[in-house]
């Protein structure tokens, strides 16, 4: 079935940082979710005098709409528009990851399409990561990896690989690794 995540940490709360953040966005997608509600607590309390400091509703708006945070997190949208995001499918189990996925914040979290023509799996740190190459259909596969920081992407050295075997791809820092047809 599926599910949002309805509420998790606010951006400008003091208890979440910037990567808090995109993590609870990008684990939500990779997890089978279809989507995350964003909070700004100035934006939350749009204005109220013990939310923003007496600072107004026209001001919570000025400063919380454009935030590290708003922008990181619209870049969510910007990879999996290009994508049948719908389709992805949590792996929880070896198929598609064979190296250890950890738990908690720092959690790897693949996803892959039912048709298996692209795989998207968040990495929340830099960490080599092992892919089951085989998991996907096309028989080459390009694989880059995203910052979700900056909206960048990097082709992985080596890559096209053809979908046989495993590869192994350090992440060289929080990133979405982006596998599909070379």
């Amino acid at each position: 079935l599926p599910f949002l995540l309805i509420e998790g940490d606010y951006d400008s709360d003091n208890s979440a940082t910037d990567a808090d953040l995109r993590r609870q966005a990008w684990q939500t997608v990779t997890s089978g979710g279809c989507g995350h509600f964003f909070g700004n607590s100035p934006i939350w309390g749009f204005g109220d005098p013990t939310g923003t400091g007496g600072a107004g509703a026209a001001a919570a708006l000025n400063a919380g709409l454009d935030t590290t945070a708003t922008r990181e997190v619209r870049r969510v949208h910007e990879l999996l528009r290009g994508y049948e995001w719908h389709l992805l499918e949590p792996r929880t189990d070896t198929s598609l990851v064979t190296s250890s996925l950890g738990s908690g914040s720092s959690r790897i979290c693949p996803a892959l399409a039912k048709h298996g023509r692209f795989a998207l799996i968040w990495v929340p740190s830099s960490q080599s990561v092992t892919v089951q190459m085989s998991a996907l259909t096309p028989s080459s596969v390009r694989a880059r990896l995203y910052d979700p920081s900056t909206g960048n992407f990097a082709m992985v050295s080596g890559s096209p690989f053809a979908n046989s075997g495993t590869q192994s791809i350090d992440t060289g820092g929080e990133r979405v690794i982006v596998l599909d047809a070379a």
